[in-house]
């Protein structure tokens, strides 16, 4: 009766760790170009 619902989170769930990690990686490039 809720399977939908627990995928909706863990689809949302794994959408926004994605993201986040992709944020991470970019803002770890900028900071590592720092002199």
């Amino acid at each position: 009766q809720h399977d939908w619902r627990h995928l909706l989170l863990s689809a949302v769930w794994a959408g926004l760790s994605l993201g986040i990690m992709a944020f991470m990686k970019a803002n770890g490039r900028k900071f590592c170009n720092r002199p």
